[in-house]
């Protein structure tokens, strides 16, 4: 899969459109991404880590989906990360979402069983 760069400029104007006065610290490529890119991003005003997922244009329906389920997830205090952002810029999809420690949750999804994993499924179908 072809690496979608990091535009520091265009998409701390995109982190504003959440967190106003936000500048960017650093940021960190993440190896692991289920669709895309993924980057953590350190940001002062607020003073707090993100995550931004940076994916194509063809592949919106996955990104959509991933960004319902975590949704879901959180509405029902299941713990997810929270999406603060969901949209297109830039010829492609930029998710920005809350930075949480933990395990990978495509990991964790996997080790679910299978009740769980339809209840989550059939329910984010309705979200």
């Amino acid at each position: 899969m072809k690496e979608l760069k990091f535009n520091q400029k265009k998409i701390e104007n995109v982190i504003c459109k959440v967190f106003p006065n936000a500048e960017i610290q650093s940021y960190k490529k993440f190896l692991t991404g289920l669709v895309g890119t993924t980057f953590k991003v350190r940001i002062n005003n607020p003073n707090r880590s993100i995550v931004i997922k940076l994916g194509k244009l063809k592949d919106g329906k996955k990104i959509q989906k991933n960004d319902k389920i975590l949704n879901y997830l959180n509405k029902n205090n299941i713990p997810a990360p929270k999406v603060y952002y969901s949209s297109t810029f830039d010829n492609k999809f930029i998710t920005i979402m809350e930075y949480s420690f933990g395990n990978v949750t495509k990991y964790e999804y996997k080790k679910a069983n299978q009740k769980m994993k339809k209840i989550i499924l059939f329910n984010v179908g309705k979200n």
